[in-house]
């Protein structure tokens, strides 16, 4: 790929974990934006190895891997001026434990400055989360147990929220969205 300057790529993976029908996430102390539990693909490494070590890393959590959800290619422009093409991949996956007992929110070791919390899958409940394409799809699949699943999307994201979403069924071979 082609990059100018203050231009990056990211590959990541996330978890779309469900405890009592609400959804784990992380969420900047700020809570200017929370998004899934994972992150960025280690040069080299498979995906789903990423996804577990990721989890792990967060949680403490192992995890069983349900389903592909979401591939997502998201452009988007950072408040620091970078800008990023990211291409994300979603999994549904089931963990082997609770994360949040009780729904009590605890730190993510990442940063001192996450929380991992739990969200209801409403849109009040996913207000602030990133990409904001999981605002829209999120709430329906959940609903439908993801039949629909896997979606294939492409996302301009900025600070005030999405600036163009496309769903790529044709482009997949996939019947709907």
């Amino acid at each position: 790929m082609i990059k100018g300057e203050n231009q990056h790529v990211n590959v990541i993976v996330r978890a779309l974990i469900f405890e009592e029908g609400e959804l784990v996430l992380t969420e900047w102390n700020s809570k200017k934006w929370s998004f899934l539990i994972g992150g960025r693909i280690d040069f080299g490494e498979s995906i789903l190895t990423a996804l577990h070590r990721e989890i792990m890393e967060e949680t403490g959590a192992n995890v069983t891997v349900d389903k592909l959800v979401y591939f997502s290619e998201n452009i988007f422009k950072h408040a620091n001026g970078n800008e990023y093409h990211e291409y994300g991949y979603y999994f549904l996956v089931q963990a082997d434990r609770m994360i949040l007992p009780d729904g009590v929110a605890i730190p993510n070791p990442d940063s001192e400055d996450l929380t991992i919390r739990r969200a209801a899958i409403t849109p009040e409940g996913l207000g602030n989360v990133w990409p904001s394409f999981l605002r829209e799809y999120l709430p329906r699949d959940y609903a439908d147990n993801f039949e629909a699943c896997p979606r294939f999307l492409y996302s301009r994201d900025d600070e005030a929220g999405t600036v163009e979403s496309q769903a790529l069924a044709a482009a997949f071979g996939v019947a709907s969205l």
